[in-house]
């Protein structure tokens, strides 16, 4: 059975230095803002791309996936993500 690339488990990783020292994309996740404010036209917070993260996991070489694998103590990962159409998409790694 394959582990899921959960946002639970990839907050883990965002955590772990370990990750930030081995994957350069773990130590500055992409984000998006949430918009602005109606009221006051303040921007609003910025939060981490969760899909964006998990389609840069997706486009490591193979030797990197495993190398993750190999850290988390799994056999495969499936990755659910949104494509450029907004489709769910997954893949297994």
């Amino acid at each position: 059975m394959a582990t899921i690339l959960s946002q639970e488990l990839l907050q883990t990783m965002l955590a772990d230095k370990r990750y930030c020292d081995a994957f350069n994309f773990y130590c500055n996740p992409p984000v998006k803002a949430n918009g602005t404010c109606g009221q006051c036209g303040r921007n609003g917070a910025q939060s981490i791309d969760w899909n964006q993260l998990k389609k840069s996991v997706l486009g490591m070489p193979d030797d990197r996936k495993n190398l993750m694998k190999q850290m988390l103590g799994i056999s495969s990962l499936k990755v659910w993500y949104r494509d450029a159409r907004g489709s769910q998409r997954n893949a297994l790694i």
